[in-house]
């Protein structure tokens, strides 16, 4: 069953108050997101960016991107840490899954690689490419 209790919306659809939040909430973070900031300055059309909105608030929590070819795409996500242990990671990759799965995307990488602060969150950001590669995997619907 979908969680929505998230939204992901791209940069190009983001209003300027919302993009003024985002610019707010990685303040301080940049270190955490050296690839994704990478990726949301660049704006490049080979990678897909998109800002994690929650549902409840209606304001941004995170950021998910993902790049690649349509069989081994590289995804990657974040959630802002006081947004965390509140199922906003899950509900993205859920998200995640589903926008790529919409582009054309037919699998993810076979690693994925998990850069965690002090590798605080490494198993719970593990569990989540498991879930992320389950949508990808035969017999899942989604």
């Amino acid at each position: 069953m979908r969680n929505q209790s998230v939204r992901l919306v791209s940069r190009p659809e983001l209003g300027e108050k919302t993009l003024e939040s985002v610019r707010k909430l990685v303040v301080g973070r940049e270190h955490e997101l050296r690839g994704l900031l990478t990726y949301w300055e660049e704006a490049r059309p080979s990678v897909h960016v998109c800002v994690v909105i929650d549902v409840v608030s209606d304001s941004p929590v995170g950021l998910v991107s993902w790049t690649g070819v349509k069989r081994a795409a590289l995804p990657t996500w974040w959630i802002h840490p006081s947004f965390r242990g509140r199922g906003l990671g899950s509900a993205s990759v859920e998200e995640l899954a589903l926008e790529m799965k919409r582009q054309g995307f037919v699998d993810v990488a076979e690693r994925i690689p998990i850069v965690t602060p002090g590798r605080e969150f490494t198993e719970q950001s593990q569990a989540l490419v498991r879930r992320l590669r389950s949508h990808f995997r035969k017999g899942r619907v989604g």
